[in-house]
């Protein structure tokens, strides 16, 4: 370990990058932690070796090449590991419960306290598990509070940015009273539906209210749900997307599009949305239609995957209309992502409701769909930040942002499972996880 005194000013080039092996930033005030990382991944350029993070209350101060310890310091060693940056996980229903892939039981079978219950608990376990931000795309609810308790130190998580509940037309994949009675009612349903230009921008302005970050509309249909309408069609109209499009942002806030066809994806990029979740369906059309306006591809491979075994292993678990439509996917999701890698099409992370075991699985699904480890590991860090409007904060190690990284034992780009093996967490200068440092 160098001493701090000690250490060479000069800059020198590592791993592409220019780092100065004694930090200016870090002489303009005191030094609270350094995390000495035996190889270091920062989202940007490629892998560096023996690099020292130095941590300010909950900001990364600076970068440093080599080991080193400022005065006072305290010293996380993670001299033998790699370390990265905490993963953000774009598409997420953190009220996922255990075998929840039939819509009727959870409808039924949970209120707002228990799904706020159980997204406390798959918080916590998705933050040990390496995820230190996640995009919530549709709850009951319940998010924007357990986003307040985080924040206050009341319960533990990642950083969220939530949609709370999903928006579209009538009888679409959004309408939980599909399927059934007509006399059956709740009023969280009449959150979700939207029949107007005019209710859609209400719709909005209501979820800003009630302290949505962004807003996520169900332009096609479900391979889970009950609707039987074909799942590339296209179900809100263009003035219904546009409306809830120019009212996010008006507030500050970004679009998501649950899309899996060339109809729906097309009707989603003419209205200005900001990614489209699913796309497996995607003909060559829509996905130059993404690329060329910027819209990112949230692919979800991992929840398609768990569902096919579900349908494979226990098909009575399954709704029969459920269980048809997932055995008639098959592989083309992962065909349309090999495309769309090809194309250029910008991809960021995202697993869908599956529970914080699981959701690194989808690590492996993109390198098989093409993605090299690297351009994987960016889909999670760099392009998920991107996709948040929060590049400036999060999804890379870099001066200025929050100290939020992760650590494995190995290379996780000679062996991208390693990632489903997190060792070490922290967020915001906190250790959370430690089984590599005493």
């Amino acid at each position: 370990m160098g001493d701090w005194k000690s250490v060479d000013r000069r800059a020198f080039i590592v791993g592409g990058a220019l780092l100065a092996s004694a930090p200016s930033m870090a002489a303009a005030g005191k030094i609270d932690c350094v995390v000495h990382a035996g190889t270091l991944i920062d989202g940007i350029g490629g892998p560096r070796s023996s690099a020292s993070i130095l941590i300010a209350r909950d900001r990364i101060v600076e970068i440093v090449a080599g080991h080193v310890t400022p005065p006072g310091a305290r010293v996380v060693n993670l001299s033998s590991s790699t370390v990265l940056p905490g993963f953000i996980n774009c598409h997420i229903h953190l009220d996922t419960r255990p075998g929840s892939l039939n819509p009727v039981l959870d409808a039924v079978q949970a209120s707002e306290l228990d799904a706020l219950m159980q997204s406390a608990a798959n918080a916590r376990e998705m933050l040990m598990r390496g995820f230190t931000s996640a995009r919530v795309l549709g709850s009951v609810g319940e998010d924007a509070a357990l986003k307040r308790g985080i924040e206050r130190g009341l319960a533990q998580g990642p950083r969220l940015w939530v949609a709370l509940e999903q928006l579209g037309a009538t009888g679409s994949v959004a309408d939980r009273s599909v399927g059934f009675d007509e006399n059956l009612d709740n009023p969280h349903w009449r959150r979700r539906t939207i029949d107007s230009p005019e209710q859609a921008a209400w719709q909005v302005r209501d979820r800003k209210k009630r302290g949505a970050d962004l807003v996520k509309i169900m332009v096609g249909g479900a391979v889970t749900s009950l609707s039987p309408d074909p799942v590339g069609m296209q179900l809100m109209s263009d003035a219904e997307i546009r409306a809830v499009v120019e009212t996010a942002h008006s507030l500050g806030m970004k679009v998501a599009a649950h899309a899996y066809g060339g109809e729906a994806i097309a009707a989603a990029v003419r209205g200005g949305v900001a990614s489209i979740e699913h796309g497996s369906f995607a003909d060559d059309a829509a996905l130059a239609a993404m690329r060329d306006r910027g819209v990112y591809l949230v692919p979800t491979l991992t929840i398609l995957a768990i569902s096919s075994e579900t349908a494979r292993d226990r098909p009575e678990q399954l709704h029969p209309v459920i269980r048809d439509k997932i055995i008639a996917v098959g592989d083309i999701p992962a065909r349309t992502v090999a495309k769309a890698h090809r194309m250029g099409v910008p991809i960021a992370f995202g697993s869908d409701a599956v529970l914080p075991d699981r959701q690194a699985e989808e690590f492996g699904h993109l390198v098989a769909a093409g993605l090299t480890p690297m351009q994987a590991i960016q889909a999670a860090t760099r392009n998920a930040a991107d996709l948040l409007g929060a590049s400036d904060r999060v999804g890379t190690l870099q001066p200025g942002r929050f100290a939020d990284l992760v650590a494995v034992q190995g290379d996780p780009i000679a062996n991208i499972d390693l990632l489903r093996s997190v060792r070490f967490v922290m967020k915001g200068g906190v250790t959370v996880r430690n089984e590599l440092n005493a």
